[in-house]
């Protein structure tokens, strides 16, 4: 499953996966990953290790994912608006497809990401 799928498919806010994103865009090096270095995945205090911004949580954070001068939009939905009882939100970024999450950071951070790959 693709980063952007895998997002769509969080069911809230994830420091995994806003671990999985800054490693995707380079900003943490591969071998620091939790997935080889598990015992180095928190520190004192709970912090996820790498310090990586709350792309999932925060769409402060999220629209760094969009290209500067890229148009986009991001919606969230009542329960009178829900297609599927999980999809609280959709976004869309120019050049991507519409996508649907649980949450509008999680719906804009897979446009944008769906936006730069294409897929």
């Amino acid at each position: 499953m693709t980063l952007p799928h895998r997002i769509e498919a969080a069911e809230g806010a994830d420091r995994a996966l806003d671990g999985d994103i800054a490693e995707h865009l380079g900003l943490v090096p591969p071998w620091v990953s939790k997935r080889l270095n598990p015992r180095w995945a928190t520190w004192s205090g709970g912090r996820d290790y790498w310090d990586a911004p709350a792309y999932t949580s925060s769409i402060d954070a999220a629209l760094t994912l969009v290209p500067e001068g890229c148009e986009w939009i991001v919606e969230a939905y009542t329960s009178n608006g829900v297609k599927a009882a999980h999809v609280r939100a959709s976004a869309w970024v120019s050049g991507a497809p519409r996508c649907f999450a649980a949450t509008p950071a999680l719906a804009l951070c897979a446009a944008a990401l769906k936006g730069s790959t294409n897929g």
